[in-house]
């Protein structure tokens, strides 16, 4: 199960004059290929494929900037064709990335 899957992450090479304060690390369970069943509306009848839907997102902080934690719970993680996570670093207090990383997940 993808929520059994733990990673680690950590940040490296960072100019230290631009990283003053904890930072956090944002982890978000993307799925691709999903479909929902449209019930009423000008699409009524149709059913919609979706990808990159957020399954799962956390946020953890460390002040020594390095991170080691599980997955975030995740939910219709087995009803996606293709599972992705992606990673960010950014300053508690702004929504600006330091760093960035994604990639595929094995189903």
């Amino acid at each position: 199960m993808v929520a059994d899957r733990g990673f680690q992450a950590r940040l490296v090479n960072a100019p230290e004059d631009t990283l003053r304060g904890p930072l956090q690390l944002n982890v978000a369970l993307l799925g691709f290929g999903l479909a929902s069943s449209v019930e009423s509306g000008e699409n009524s009848g149709r059913q919609l494929r979706h990808d990159f839907v957020v399954l799962g997102h956390a946020q953890y902080q460390a002040s020594d900037r390095r991170w080691a934690s599980e997955l975030p719970p995740v939910q219709r993680a087995g009803e996606a064709q293709r599972l992705a996570v992606v990673a960010w670093v950014s300053p508690i207090d702004l929504q600006q990335p330091l760093q960035a990383v994604g990639g595929w997940l094995r189903n």
